[in-house]
């Protein structure tokens, strides 16, 4: 090994097993993405610090809890968020080349819509340590920001890493998806739940919502309100949603929006779920609401504009709006932004 090799893996060590097993245990129940998935993890993470003491892994893991909690309205406020920073901060003073601690960091940035930081801390993170988690998550938002090519690969590379890893595969789903290519999304998320036996709720909302990108409506239907009876929010609440916005009732569509918060208040600092939520909105013929959660999304940071324009089956009916050419507009002089900064980091960084 090279001296900066054996300095990265003196990074992540523990010395003491039990601390160790502790990080793994949280991870698997982190992932379920539930209430009850994410305090188990934090308690297990809290577990580990008081065996090893301070140590990066341990930050970067705890980071990794608060901003999930945060993400999926288990605790939406800022101090959450705060946590999520200041760990993933300590994280990287403990050890700077810790991909783990630059995935941390990441999942905060992302949710403050600040993507090229996100970006720019997912390849450094790709360079470090060519983890599955890192991968995933990088390729998704290069899908997001419309650098399609650049996301296959990496989302390619995390299947190739762990090919039994569900969020590799929904990974390579999402550029699918954000490339127009629905029934290749939702062949492989079906695949996914056979081969792996799945019963994971915001994988069977991803695959309803890939069915319904298909035109399988029933099908899509079904699958949002098996999600909609789950106690996941924010996702079973954007899943009634649908249900709703796909029996064309308007009134119960607008009475959900103005009474579920903690789903409104969560798609404001996310980047996809305003899009699912303009959808929505559009099928019961609220354009003004629809446009103005598209244009939420495409200042957060999405702006994929083939998809919004091309791909997007729900939002078509917006497409005779005079407000929805210049969104495009304004999504496509954002691509082009991050297109111009890519290109500019690559040169800095072969």
């Amino acid at each position: 090994m090279t001296p900066d090799e054996g300095r990265r893996i003196a990074y992540r060590r523990l010395e003491d097993f039990r601390a160790y097993d502790a990080l793994l245990r949280a991870r698997q129940e982190m992932m379920k993405l539930s209430k009850e998935g994410i305090e188990r993890a934090t308690q297990l993470v809290r577990r580990a610090k008081e065996i090893a003491g301070e140590n990066a892994l341990i930050h970067a893991t705890l980071a990794r809890c608060y901003s999930l909690s945060f993400e999926f309205g288990i605790s939406h406020d800022r101090e959450t968020l705060q946590q999520a920073d200041k760990h993933a901060s300590r994280a990287l003073v403990l050890a700077p080349d810790l991909g783990l601690a630059l995935f941390a960091k990441a999942h905060v940035r992302s949710k403050e819509g600040d993507f090229e930081e996100v970006v720019r801390l997912l390849r450094r993170a790709r360079e470090i340590d060519r983890n599955t988690d890192v991968l995933s998550f990088l390729g998704g938002i290069l899908a997001m920001v419309g650098r399609l090519d650049e996301a296959r690969e990496v989302a390619a590379e995390a299947v190739v890493l762990d090919p039994l890893e569900m969020y590799a595969s929904a990974a390579q789903a999402w550029v699918d998806l954000m490339d127009g290519q629905f029934d290749t999304a939702t062949s492989r998320l079906q695949k996914t739940i056979e081969d792996l036996g799945l019963d994971n709720t915001h994988i069977s909302w991803f695959l309803a919502l890939a069915k319904a990108h298909s035109g399988r409506l029933d099908e899509a239907r079904e699958g949002f309100a098996g999600v909609a009876a789950t106690d996941a929010v924010p996702v079973a609440d954007l899943s009634e949603l649908y249900c709703r916005a796909a029996d064309g009732d308007r009134n119960a569509v607008m009475t959900q929006m103005s009474e579920k918060h903690v789903m409104v208040e969560v798609a404001k600092t996310d980047e996809t779920f305003p899009i699912f939520i303009a959808g929505c909105l559009a099928m019961v013929g609220a354009d003004d609401d629809a446009l103005e959660w598209l244009d939420r999304a495409i200042n957060w940071g999405f702006c994929n504009y083939r998809y919004l324009e091309e791909y997007n089956p729900f939002l078509k009916p917006l497409h005779s709006n005079p407000r929805f050419t210049p969104l495009i507009d304004k999504a496509r002089q954002k691509q082009t932004a991050f297109d111009a900064q890519a290109v500019s980091e690559s040169f800095c960084h072969p």
